[in-house]
């Protein structure tokens, strides 16, 4: 590892990588979600709806998957949809911790009035018929058939908004979905077979509460957020038993300000000059190995969307009595914006990191942002913005439910993290559709100071002690002799390393020395490397 003298704490995304390509200009993507596979960081998997007719608001869901850190992506194996299905709609993905990813879905029909089979006593024009689960054991390349979790045999509209998490303890799949009527399964045997809570029906009702999403903490405690629109609260669900039960539902966040109170109007809310749907959604994730919850929404109360959140220290335990704090500090701007759907996620090193949908009133255009904390939560750093350009969302904008004045974006976009880096899976209108686009996001940086003239020292074989191994220097390994001046190179980084912990005017002083001493050394080791 460099040495940690040397190692920049920050946001460093990367440059933006297209991760799908259309075929024609029907095929727009949205709603998109990633994961990263924990047994091989390099495999990442994506899905997203993919549009076949905007204007009617008719999809599927396609997956893409990289096998080499997202460098490049490719388009899994179309997954099948059983006779009777018409599409395929919200989707989400998670990986065991053997490597085989799981693609939740819910397979529907659609029901408009222009269709030969239209049916209006169903009342709706988008009838979700299952809930599903595809599992794909190469990485994302291609998908096992489905296996249904559940049948929707009294055609609710209940059946949407639907999210899973895996323990990576032992490899238990749960799931969770609704809209005013949440409902929960769970799989221990890879997904072949699935229950309810402990001996309930999968049918059975666990909340009121509307889009849930899921979370499984390092000790295996189960963890569901939800936010049913013009309430006042996130409601908060746990289970300490693996789903055999849960405890009484809390109210957290009370005094929020959703959306749809924020917003005047009917129907789907919208941003001045803009058509594209929003709403609040709540998202969540645990830290791992801190017993740290962290919620997030988009709220209303300050008559633009800001991005707010909350934070249980106790692994659910309590909350604060507040209705949440802003997740930024406010800062002044002469251009009025509005930050929505933010995405929450923790890496392994306990980094949390939050991606969210900034727009912008009077350009009318979006830039997806992404901010961290390295505190566990108790603050966040300023954001940056991680596309190249401010991405426009009317061009080539689906129709939502075919209604031409309000368009489709997507309630959510994709955010996971591995160990230390984060990966997100966004939606970019650059190419004349939506398409997807990736970027993956480190937070620590090697940056080393230009006295050191390019020379990067990885120590193996005890060489800080004795003088005995070897170097990198350049790529290339090099035996470090006894007394070599690379032994004192280290040796100087190492009293370096010590002052920076000190902040006397002496230590800086002794600091500014150091890196003298340090840049001749290396002169001299140079030379010795010819």
């Amino acid at each position: 590892m460099p040495p940690k003298l040397f190692v920049k704490t920050g946001i460093f995304p990367s440059p933006e990588v297209r991760a799908s390509f259309f075929q024609n200009t029907n095929q727009d993507r949205s709603e998109s979600c990633i994961a990263v596979n924990p047994a091989d960081n390099n495999n990442l998997i994506g899905a997203s709806k993919l549009f076949s007719d905007p204007k009617k608001y008719k999809f599927t869901v396609a997956a893409v998957f990289s096998t080499n850190g997202g460098y490049t992506w490719q388009n899994s194996a179309p997954l099948q949809l059983l006779p009777g299905w018409e599409g395929l709609s919200d989707p989400a993905i998670a990986f065991d911790k053997a490597g085989n990813a799981y693609l939740f879905t819910e397979p529907l029909n659609f029901n408009y009035a222009t269709d030969p089979d239209h049916n209006p006593n169903l009342g709706a024009d988008i009838i979700t018929t299952h809930m599903v689960i595809y599992k794909s054991t190469n990485k994302g390349a291609s998908w096992n058939a489905p296996v249904v979790i559940d049948v929707n045999d009294n055609n609710v509209s209940s059946f949407d908004k639907l999210w899973l998490a895996i323990d990576q303890n032992n490899s238990n799949i749960y799931t969770t979905w609704g809209y005013g009527n949440m409902q929960f399964a769970r799989s221990v045997n890879g997904g072949t077979s699935w229950k309810g809570v402990g001996n309930q029906s999968i049918n059975n009702s666990i909340s009121s509460g509307s889009a849930p999403e899921i979370n499984v903490s390092t000790n295996g405690h189960i963890h569901i957020v939800s936010h049913s629109q013009t309430t006042n609260h996130i409601r908060y669900l746990r289970s300490k038993n693996g789903g055999e039960s849960f405890e009484q539902e809390k109210q957290i966040a009370v005094g929020l300000k959703d959306i749809d109170s924020g917003i005047t109007g009917s129907g789907f809310k919208h941003y001045p000059n803009a058509a594209f749907r929003v709403l609040t959604l709540a998202t969540a994730c645990s830290v791992p190995n801190q017993n740290k919850i962290a919620v997030a929404w988009a709220d209303y109360r300050e008559n633009v969307t800001r991005i707010y959140y909350t934070l249980s220290n106790d692994d659910g335990d309590t909350w604060p009595a507040n209705a949440g704090i802003p997740l930024l500090p406010a800062f002044s701007t002469n251009e009025k914006f509005h930050d929505f759907h933010p995405q929450i996620i923790a890496a392994g090193n306990g980094t949390i990191g939050c991606a969210f949908y900034r727009y912008y009133e009077s350009s009318a255009l979006i830039d997806v942002m992404f901010t961290v904390s390295f505190d566990g939560g108790q603050s966040f750093w300023f954001p940056e913005s991680i596309n190249s350009h401010s991405w426009n969302p009317a061009i080539n904008a689906p129709w939502s439910h075919g209604d031409p004045n309000r368009t489709f974006i997507g309630d959510y976009f994709g955010l996971d993290a591995d160990n230390e880096n984060f990966h997100v899976l966004w939606t970019n209108t650059k190419d004349g559709v939506q398409e997807l686009y990736y970027n993956s996001i480190r937070t620590t940086m090697y940056d080393p100071p230009h006295i050191l003239d390019g020379i990067y020292a990885e120590v193996f074989g005890g060489i800080a002690s004795d003088g005995g191994g070897f170097i990198i220097v350049g790529g290339k390994i090099i035996k470090v002799p006894p007394r070599s001046p690379f032994v004192d190179i280290l040796h100087a980084m190492t009293a370096f390393d010590a002052a920076q912990n000190i902040g006397s005017v002496s230590a800086i002083r002794f600091q500014k020395s150091m890196l003298e001493t340090i840049s001749n050394i290396a002169k001299k080791a140079n030379k010795q490397i010819g």
